[in-house]
């Protein structure tokens, strides 16, 4: 066998302090995967390059602590040694996202001829920073890592070994940070970053050692309408409520119950953030809220925006820096504006840096010296989430009322159903790719997606795949599957509804995967032209038996429109309890933040930021509709029986009484 492997040494260099983090990555050409999709070769393994019509090329993400208030100065690159691989692949472009908004159009693979027809290498940067920010009140930096260096013209690939220093000065200029924080917000914060980086031993000594920790297990657990001022008196707030003045009423029984178990909650109107924040609109002013609360009260607390758009408004931004702006010799501005929550939930930073009301700017531009990208990030917005943050997308108190009822129906998991079906996951896999001259099908997750699940032996799981275990010449093989069926809308929709011919009792997780749009959702839209849409949904009557919906379908939650997430939670005879989209496949990292021996915190909004990828540009298409405090259920519901013994118990002023 050939076996191939890289080194990559990673060097902290700072004023005041100089560390070395080494690492050594062993790779075996068994560990990857060659296959064929017509004249094309697919080198498969863990993550690809993402520059639409270039070369489709495995990658390696890693993310680091670094110290609180460092800068980032450059990162060194080092070949040591190259291998040539005895093969030669003509390797399959990167496709581009296709929504299902007007029609099921069927894909071209188009080729870069700048990169195809020459003979220089590609990538061009085989190790970069693709993320440097603050999260949860550590700075995180992320790069990611292409071992291989291909000659196109040449259709020669070889697999590099690489050296790579990444070096930082002690000083970032000023550097706001919370003066408190409670306890077990710390350890929660604590705990995601040690969950996402690689050198976990520098987490405490490289962490913002400024901030003052409170317990708030030691104080007055009774206090229900807490602000500001009030947070460093009496016990800081973990979990906020912005709404209106129409539906305070609504979600302060939402509050009064979260702070009932132990999570102390505040509800703020619009009404009076606008009265004593400074900003050029609603949504700023918002923010600049958001932004005082974390000074008070620390990072890593929970936030629920208690409105749609009409109530809540969004920042229209652009996406930041994307997969299909990479060109050569030019200046590239993103026109693409999406409406985004992640502007109330990244706290650090400008997103109108220059005063022009358009938010996220960039350019991005080959720089034809170096042969690398270049960055300019404009408005010097900061991607890092500092906070837990979702959307109630309701209009008016009704709506208000119904996702009220489902989250505490869910969290206290009372209603006479058998749940049993909470171990029950239903995953929808189509192919991406079809050949619009050959009708050749291509680019499917299925044998990831059935992997996945080896791991977690305790879930009942369900498969929807295209071309259920069919092995027809009209798309690329995978490995067979058991426990499913064919993909098509009438499944879906039986499976949504109660199960369908699954056998299970209803389903509590729902992935899906295939190309969608605000309205609808594909369900093997390019094999057969089928999708659920709006209108579908409304037809749930899966009553009390809740759903979580992962969609890595394009924009399916694009909540300043009449999206199909919000049909999915405002369903008031069933649908969704809480759902959310991305355009990448997170389905793996969602099983591991809830069900691996490592996880910890189960809270939807913690369980939603493990599932983001580490791009600039990931944290910019992802949207969670529903409560981000609300704990996933993981196991099934137990009755706990507790019996005191004495009968009462006396503390200080305090008694308990069987």
């Amino acid at each position: 066998m050939t076996r191939y492997f890289f080194i990559v040494i990673f060097i902290l260099i700072s004023i005041q302090l100089k560390a070395q983090l080494s690492e050594s990555i062993r790779v075996e050409e068994s560990d990857l995967s060659f296959s064929r999709m017509e004249e094309f070769d697919c080198v498969t393994w863990n993550k690809s390059s993402e520059f639409v019509n270039a070369p489709k090329l495995p990658v390696i993400i890693e993310s680091f602590v670094i110290p609180f208030g460092a800068q980032v100065a450059n990162i060194d690159v080092v070949v040591k040694e190259k291998n040539l691989l005895d093969r030669s692949l003509l390797i399959l472009p990167v496709d581009p996202p296709i929504s299902i908004r007007n029609d099921f159009a069927t894909l071209s693979l188009n080729l870069d001829s700048t990169i195809y027809n020459s003979s220089l290498a590609y990538p061009t940067e085989n190790v970069k920073i693709i993320s440097d920010t603050y999260e949860h009140g550590y700075h995180v930096v992320t790069v990611e890592i292409c071992p291989f260096e291909y000659i196109p013209l040449n259709k020669a690939l070889s697999l590099l070994d690489l050296a790579f220093t990444i070096n930082y000065i002690q000083t970032r200029g000023v550097t706001e940070y919370p003066q408190y924080q409670s306890s077990k917000s710390a350890n929660r914060a604590y705990n995601f970053v040690y969950s996402k980086v690689k050198n976990k031993q520098d987490i405490n000594r490289f962490s913002n050692q400024r901030t003052g920790v409170v317990s708030n297990e030691s104080l007055n657990m009774n206090e229900r309408n807490l602000s500001v001022s009030d947070a460093t008196v009496n016990i800081i707030p973990e979990y906020l409520i912005v709404t209106n003045n129409e539906l305070k009423t609504t979600f302060q029984r939402l509050a009064n119950w979260k702070t009932k178990k132990g999570v102390p909650s505040v509800v703020m109107t619009i009404e009076e953030v606008q009265a004593q924040n400074e900003g050029c609109d609603l949504a700023e002013k918002i923010r600049n809220y958001l932004k005082k609360c974390r000074q008070e009260w620390g990072d890593d607390f929970f936030v629920l925006l208690g409105g749609d758009t009409n109530i809540i408004p969004p920042r229209m931004a652009t996406n930041g820096p994307d997969r299909d702006d990479y060109r050569y010799n030019k200046y590239k501005n993103d026109s693409t504006i999406r409406a985004q929550d992640l502007y109330y939930t990244a706290l650090d930073g400008n997103w109108n840096m220059n005063n022009n009301h358009i938010y996220n700017e960039y350019y991005q531009f080959l720089n034809p010296n170096t042969g690398k990208d270049v960055i300019i990030n404009i408005d010097q917005a900061d991607y890092g989430r500092d906070i837990y943050l979702g959307r109630a997308p309701v209009k008016n108190t009704s709506e208000a009322e119904n996702f009220v009822n489902k989250v505490l129906l869910y969290e206290k998991a009372n209603a006479n159903i058998d749940y049993s079906y909470i171990l029950n996951s239903l995953n929808i896999d189509a192919f991406i790719i079809k050949d619009e001259n050959t009708g050749f099908l291509s680019d499917d997750a299925r044998s990831s997606i059935y992997g996945y699940y080896s791991s977690y032996p305790q879930l009942h799981r369900w498969f929807l795949f295209d071309h259920y275990n069919c092995t027809c010449n009209k798309h690329s093989a995978y490995t067979g599957a058991s426990h499913g069926e064919e993909l098509n809308k009438n499944n879906f929709m039986a499976a949504l509804q109660n199960g369908g011919n699954s056998g299970y009792n209803h389903f509590h997780l729902v992935y899906h995967m295939d190309h969608s749009s605000p309205r609808g959702m594909g369900a093997s839209s390019l094999d057969k032209n089928e999708a659920i849409h709006n209108t579908d949904v409304d037809q749930l009557t899966n009553g009390n038996y809740l759903q979580i919906v992962l969609s890595s379908g394009c924009e399916p939650a694009t909540f300043n429109e009449d999206c199909i997430a919000e049909h999915f939670i405002n369903n008031s005879n069933g649908g969704a309890d809480r759902g959310w989209d991305n355009e990448y496949r997170q389905l793996d990292r969602l099983l591991k933040a809830l069900y691996s021996n490592e996880s910890i915190y189960h809270n939807l909004g913690y369980v939603f930021q493990a599932t983001i990828g580490s791009r600039n540009s990931d944290n910019c298409r992802l949207t969670l509709l529903g409560d981000p405090e609300m704990p996933v259920w993981t196991a099934v519901p137990q009755t706990l029986n507790v019996s005191v013994t004495p009968n009462t118990i006396t503390n200080g002023e305090n008694t308990i009484s069987q």
